[in-house]
């Protein structure tokens, strides 16, 4: 009886000890699971932040080159209206089309954008 309560007794121990090794191991990957979370969600944020800072930037070159557009449309205009009442072109060596392309070119650079990029 006495052996039968000793065996019963270290089983229970053992049991107690395999759960109680069992429960940290999980909660060790319990941690390691929140640990991972936090830094995916600390990268998603950063992510998102450089995704709306470059939204920004995009918007503003955008920007930046339909005014610069504009300004070209209008001086283009104002060209041609100019050419249209010299009878001609405003310079004896230099057609429309260069005229027009100094113009671009001119305002592409005025704007610091870059096409090739």
């Amino acid at each position: 009886m006495k052996q039968a309560k000793v065996k019963l007794i270290r089983q229970m121990r053992s049991e107690n000890e395999r759960f109680r090794s069992w429960k940290q191991e999980r909660e060790k990957e319990l941690i390691q699971l929140r640990i991972q979370d936090r830094r995916r969600q600390n990268e998603m944020a950063r992510m998102e932040r450089l995704h709306t800072k470059q939204q920004n930037v995009l918007k503003r070159k955008v920007e930046e080159a339909a005014a610069v557009n504009k300004r070209l449309k209008v001086g283009v205009d104002m060209c041609v209206r100019v050419c249209m009442q010299a009878g001609g072109h405003s310079h004896p060596l230099l057609p429309l089309s260069v005229i027009t392309s100094i113009l671009v070119t001119a305002a592409v650079a005025a704007t610091g954008l870059n096409y090739f990029q």
